[in-house]
């Protein structure tokens, strides 16, 4: 799922670059703070109000951000933000259950050397996440992009086992856009397997199959007879799902290619999203969790 976030203004943003009033310029920092839902903020253990939270009075220093949401059984956020002189630093969360289910960003602006210079830095919790500007693959985070475009642009970013972000940007003239995303974890699909559930299965097939072609509709794929715990491929863009030798998605690790609906048995997963199955000539590969599903 791709989450969309429109900034009340990108415009708010970049203040003509992330800038304040020229009255403004020589003291203050500015930040900007929305929630889903709202919460309670506090810069260095002091409450200073609710979301949606605008400041653009806020002295140029290093702030203990917390945010406390107003919905029971949501986990809070806090982060030490560095306020930069003339820059609006903007931060959006959506809160969870669980700290791993947290998804949002923040995004500031650093003044370069160089005046005509464009930057963009993406840096992503879970790292290797896969980073996209305008549709075109920019390489994994973090990531660091000098002579990029200025002006609006598209930034989506996703990794195996987390929910996709895209945000709105602006890239300016004579800095550095931050972009530091946090992915929300994907809840892995998991399906207890029941002797009832299995043996309707098999009477609905049976029911459909012609007496002659009985025995054969049990044999024709790798998986079946498969015992419990065990992964489905499930349905891909690409109508294919790669198995790799490690848990990332370098280019030089893909041992083949798996279809979906078909099974294999399951061996483990780890704390990015990957399982690790069982091939059926005994290879032993990891497959995204986010086109699996877990019968155990």
């Amino acid at each position: 799922m791709i989450r969309k976030i429109t900034f009340l203004a990108i415009a708010a943003l970049t203040f003509t670059g992330c800038t304040l009033p020229g009255f403004l310029r020589a003291k203050y920092a500015a930040l900007q703070i929305t929630t889903t839902p709202t919460a309670e903020v506090f810069l260095n253990d002091e409450r200073v109000g609710e979301t949606p939270f605008k400041s653009e009075k806020l002295k140029a220093q290093d702030y203990t951000v917390r945010l406390v949401p107003k919905e029971e059984g949501l986990v809070s956020w806090e982060r030490t933000v560095t306020l930069q002189p003339s820059i609006t630093t903007v931060i959006n969360f959506e809160f969870a259950p669980d700290r791993q289910s947290i998804g949002g960003e923040i995004l500031s602006l650093t003044e370069l050397a160089n005046s005509e210079a464009v930057e963009i830095a993406v840096v992503s919790i879970p790292d290797n996440a896969s980073v996209k500007i305008d549709g075109q693959p920019k390489g994994f985070s973090p990531l660091k992009i000098k002579n990029a475009v200025a002006g609006d642009h598209a930034l989506l970013v996703s990794a195996p086992g987390y929910k996709q972000r895209r945000v709105d940007i602006k890239a300016v003239k004579g800095h550095r856009l931050t972009v530091e995303v946090q992915l929300p974890k994907e809840a892995l699909l998991t399906q207890e397997a029941t002797p009832s559930a299995q043996t309707s299965a098999e009477e609905e097939v049976e029911s459909k199959t012609p007496s002659s072609t009985k025995a054969t509709s049990k044999t024709a794929t790798p998986s079946a007879e498969i015992k419990t715990p065990y992964v489905e491929i499930l349905d891909t863009p690409t109508g294919w799902l790669r198995v790799r030798s490690a848990p990332t998605t370098a280019e030089d690790n893909e041992i083949t290619k798996l279809n979906p609906g078909e099974t294999y048995p399951y061996l483990e997963s780890n704390d990015t999203g990957w399982h690790k199955i069982t091939l059926p000539d005994g290879t032993e590969g990891w497959i995204s969790g986010r086109y699996a599903k877990i019968y155990k």
